[in-house]
């Protein structure tokens, strides 16, 4: 999807470099300037003779189209692009505070105390899947026992974190223009999903469906790929 995208913007970029390469060798063929004498009897000096008529016209026309890519450029597409950066690198500092946020609330679920740099050690999915698949007694792993102890001011929490991470995507959604069909549906996938994890419950279902979907984004699990595929979310955003 990133290497798409890439390709994209490059396609792009071809486009306009072959318009302005063209528009510039009719500008110079076309000009009432002279040409050097070296390049006279060269190729370079045959093919860019001026034409027989209407020299002064073609000229006008290359001319006004290089200024016209020119300010393209300069208005349009370097300020948009730099402000697709700007969103992008925002939207991916807010995933990852509200994956830092989550776990903080999960790891906190345990009623006990923990190392300070505990959470940042688990924001790597490896080492979040084995922490928490411990066992704390013969019955009992760490996520068995977040699940259980998980309580109503956890899940306020965890709305909390919610709320900001749609209110993130809306704001990226409302302010740039998603150029793929396919990426549009991926953000606005992720969007719907975290309004309808954030609606969940207490019951039983309710909270079997939640914890699913905090152990796929803090682990890397997905019940088609398993734990090799990469993150759905990350990849979306940056193929904004």
């Amino acid at each position: 999807m990133i290497q798409d995208k890439t390709r994209r913007f490059f396609k792009i970029d071809v486009i306009l470099v072959i318009i302005a390469s063209i528009s510039a060798f009719f500008m110079v063929k076309a000009s009432d300037d002279y040409l050097p004498s070296s390049l006279n009897k060269t190729c370079i000096g045959r093919a860019i003779l001026q034409f027989e008529n209407g020299n002064q016209l073609i000229f006008n026309l290359a001319v006004g189209m290089l200024v016209g890519l020119f300010v393209y450029v300069l208005v349009s597409r370097l300020p948009e692009r730099q402000k697709r950066i700007r969103i992008r690198n925002h939207l991916l500092r807010q995933y990852e505070a509200f994956r830092y946020e989550t776990i903080r609330i999960l790891v906190s679920a345990q009623g006990a105390t923990y190392a300070g740099n505990l959470i940042e050690e688990l924001m790597d999915k490896k080492s979040f899947r084995q922490y928490f698949e411990t066992k704390v007694s013969e019955s009992e792993t760490r996520w068995s026992r977040v699940v259980n102890n998980f309580n109503d001011y956890c899940f306020r929490e965890l709305s909390v974190e919610f709320d900001i991470l749609i209110s993130e995507i809306l704001l990226a959604v409302h302010t740039i223009d998603i150029e793929t069909e396919k990426v549009f549906s991926q953000i606005n996938h992720i969007r719907h999903v975290s309004m309808y994890v954030k609606s969940l419950g207490q019951e039983y279902d309710d909270r079997k469906t939640l914890f699913r979907y905090l152990w796929s984004v803090n682990s890397g699990f997905s019940f088609e790929h398993g734990y090799a595929h990469p993150d759905i979310i990350e990849e979306a955003i940056l193929a904004i």
